[in-house]
């Protein structure tokens, strides 16, 4: 089986482009260019030794796309193969007992389940998507359980 492997990489960069800036003239020589850049790099370690500089903090992220993930799921399709939370098992045996075995009826009942009362102060963005099976069981499941 192949192994995944994406690597998220950040970096961390501080931006202060003036005061360290070499300007460079068509009529400079390559030695005053060497040594206007070195006195520009003695510059930027005093003051960062001495926390004098004022700078400007950027971050880069770069993110690996979905296609360099390789055996596993990746994305809505990683929950399929959830299984069932228990709560969720315990209300729909409880929906059972109850008299609701319609796999519709059931559904219904546990989606507001879920939204009422298992994720009751998170907002509907960070509540479980209607594809994880672990809250929102299949079909099948259902069926299974209502039997």
């Amino acid at each position: 089986m192949p192994s995944c492997n994406p690597i998220t990489r950040d970096k961390k960069v501080l931006i202060n482009p003036s005061l360290y800036e070499v300007r460079q003239s068509p009529h400079q020589t390559s030695n005053s260019l060497k040594m206007a850049k070195k006195r520009a790099l003695h510059r930027l370690k005093n003051d960062l030794n001495q926390s004098n500089i004022a700078t400007v903090t950027r971050y880069y992220v770069k993110i690996p796309l979905s296609t360099e993930h390789k055996g596993h799921p990746f994305g809505a399709s990683a929950t399929i193969n959830h299984c069932v939370d228990r709560r969720t098992i315990s209300k729909i045996y409880d929906l059972v007992q109850r008299g609701v075995t319609r796999p519709e009826e059931v559904r219904r009942c546990l989606e507001e389940f879920v939204e009422r009362e298992l994720f009751t102060n998170v907002s509907p963005q960070e509540r479980p998507k209607k594809c994880s099976r672990k809250y929102y069981p299949t079909r099948k499941d259902l069926k299974l359980g209502t039997h």
